[in-house]
């Protein structure tokens, strides 16, 4: 679908954590929802490249709960850390995984290449107001 562009190709940067401690300017990030499907993921697409001459300091995708958008999450994050120049930022939330699912997630953005990573606790099922129980294998 975007074989036509080319990869960019960054030098070192600091990282979001150090730009964050930085107070001697301001920050500004996009954060996104991952796609739907594919329609969803080319408009998602076209808008990061649309934002990305604004010079945001990163760019994050949010992740599904109990990782039910884990894929399209991660192929969005690769997808910014490919053809953004901004950093990329992929969430992970943790509440209703099991550890070898927040493994297999976190060796999910590795292989693409994210070092950034938001990880939340998240909500339980059932909403912010539940008491959340503890996950099989978590």
């Amino acid at each position: 679908m975007f074989e036509e562009l080319t990869p960019v190709v960054l030098p070192p940067l600091p990282t979001i954590a150090q730009l964050l401690a930085d107070r001697s300017r301001p920050s500004f990030s996009f954060e996104f929802s991952p796609p739907r499907g594919d329609a969803g993921f080319e408009q998602l697409a076209r808008t990061i490249l649309d934002l990305d001459p604004l010079g945001p300091d990163f760019i994050s995708i949010t992740y599904g709960a109990s990782g039910s958008t884990r894929d399209r999450t991660i192929a969005a994050t690769q997808f910014v850390k490919r053809y953004s120049q901004a950093r990329t930022m992929g969430h992970l939330t943790c509440v209703s995984q099991s550890e070898a699912e927040v493994r297999a997630a976190l060796e999910a953005y590795t292989r693409a290449g994210i070092n950034h990573i938001l990880a939340v606790r998240g909500d339980p099922p059932g909403g912010p107001g539940t008491r959340g129980s503890a996950t099989p294998m978590g």
